[in-house]
């Protein structure tokens, strides 16, 4: 099948779409979802760490304080070995401090190396001194709302209770431990992510793209008029009835189309038979009209009905005229006679046709001809003649009275340019589309009523694209109308005789 166009745009945009807005929910998903495992695991580590440091401290005081009391003074090393293999044990806590029960500090590991010297601090906050003189273990809040010491009191083996012991807390293991967590949790929902995403773009690929592609190229080539093409799917879904309603449609168009088409054959048929049987009566008619107005014993009023009849009839001879140049021309049946044809000559000829017309409405007419030789172009004269005939016609018809008709003439490089130019009442823009249409009559877009099958225009462009050349306008309503028709000058074309405005 000859595919017309590139759907991949189409579907990579689709495919992009989808995969970002996939990738923008699980991002969210899994944002919110490590945000709470984080934070219930931020929690738990504080919790345990919180727990070992009580256990620690309730623990560790008596053989702190033993230590302190035997060998502070005489033993400092002694001392010294037994606090750093007590904590070793912890490594939550940093710091410790003896406070006696007057609130001074009787030692502080930052003065560890410092042998035998008591410290002479004391503390004034009245929280750490109440916390000194419980008789239980108190636990302090820092400002961030975590309990960061631990104040337990010691009591020697005969009851005496001389000093507390303060430990200060670290959560940095934790949060190292977090780090960790986060890290690890971020690879996992990015591995995840990665992996639905492949997962879900090449199930949608397989499942909605691909089908859809199928049937987008499918509507381009109906659009592009091959009716041929049918969608064949079998994914059991929504895409599978919509591709059967398109072949359904697609069989529809067809019937239409041929129904269509037998139905203009018909038309085609009927108007060639009826204009051919108008003519011979037409002529007929013609003939006695012609004896009639030879009769010159009728009186004035016979011969003004005469002249009436004569009228009517070469109107009938007209329309009948166009329908068998329609019918010809649509098929492009009708041999074109093209033999050299001076335009200028055509052009005068016309005007002289349509002057006592013009000279109803009191309408001037304008030449504007290239000095020098015009080239005479190789055209059918009998249909040139026609065309020409038809948009001075027009310019006279349509003009406003004591108007002007402008007839201009441009040789270019390789055509002939000619522009026939009114004052008249010109076309609005709702109606320019259907200037060159069949049966498109002026009245339907003008106040003035005028008669006409509406056939002259389109005739006139079938015959200018038959000689390969193009017609158009410019028109403003109320400020008249000028048609253009560039016809193209072959090598067989030659030289005329000069021109003499």
């Amino acid at each position: 099948m000859k595919i017309r166009g590139n759907p991949l745009p189409f579907r990579h945009s689709l495919r992009v779409k989808f995969s970002l807005t996939t990738a923008a929910i699980f991002l969210v998903i899994s944002s919110l979802v490590s945000f709470v495992l984080i934070r219930q695991n931020i929690n738990f580590q504080k919790q345990s760490l919180l727990a070992r440091s009580n256990t620690f401290s309730n623990l560790a005081t008596k053989p702190i304080g033993d230590s302190y009391n035997s060998y502070f003074q005489a033993g400092f090393l002694r001392f010294r070995e037994q606090l750093i293999d007590t904590l070793t044990l912890n490594e939550d806590v940093t710091r410790l401090q003896i406070i006696s029960v007057e609130g001074e500090i009787l030692f502080d590991t930052i003065n560890l190396d410092r042998q035998g010297e008591e410290m002479v601090n004391k503390i004034e906050d009245p929280k750490i001194l109440q916390a000194v003189f419980a008789n239980r273990s108190t636990q302090l809040t820092g400002k961030n709302g975590d309990i960061n010491e631990i104040i337990v009191p010691y009591s020697d083996d005969f009851g005496a209770r001389p000093f507390s012991i303060r430990y200060f807390i670290s959560y940095e293991a934790v949060y190292k431990t977090i780090d960790k967590i986060i890290l690890t949790i971020g690879f996992l929902t990015l591995l995840v992510i990665v992996i639905t995403l492949i997962t879900m773009t090449l199930l949608v690929h397989f499942s909605i793209l691909n089908p859809l592609s199928q049937i987008v190229v499918v509507a381009r080539e109906i659009t592009h008029g091959n009716l041929s093409q049918k969608i064949k799917l079998t994914t059991r879904d929504e895409l599978e009835d919509l591709a059967s309603s398109l072949n359904q449609m697609i069989e529809r168009l067809k019937k239409d189309i041929e129904d269509l088409k037998e139905l203009d054959k018909l038309k085609d048929e009927f108007v060639y038979l009826v204009s051919h049987n108008l003519r011979t009566p037409v002529t007929i008619i013609k003939g006695y009209l012609d004896s009639l107005q030879k009769n010159k014993s009728l009186d004035k009023e016979a011969v003004k009905s005469v002249e009436v009849i004569s009228e009517s009839t070469k109107q009938l001879e007209e329309m009948t005229e166009s329908l068998i140049n329609l019918v010809s021309l649509e098929k492009e049946t009708e041999v074109l006679v093209k033999e050299p044809t001076d335009i200028k000559q055509i052009l005068e000829q016309s005007v002289k046709r349509f002057s006592e017309k013009a000279k109803e409405k009191e309408i001037n007419f304008v030449f504007e001809f290239p000095e020098g030789n015009l080239s005479k172009l190789k055209v059918d004269k009998q249909r040139i003649t026609q065309v020409v005939d038809s948009l001075i016609d027009n310019a006279i018809k349509f003009n406003k009275e004591k108007g002007r008709v402008a007839i201009v003439v441009e040789e270019k490089k390789n055509y002939l340019l000619i522009s026939i130019i009114d004052t008249g009442i010109g076309i609005s823009d709702e109606q320019k589309p259907k200037v060159f249409q069949k049966l498109h009559r002026a009245t339907s877009m003008l106040t003035y009523n005028y008669e006409g099958i509406g056939l002259s225009l389109y005739l006139t462009k079938l015959i200018i694209e038959a000689h390969q050349g193009q017609i158009w306008f410019e028109s403003n309503l109320g400020e008249g109308s000028t048609f253009f028709v560039k016809l193209p000058i072959t090598e067989g074309n030659t030289k005329g005789q000069p021109h003499h405005p």
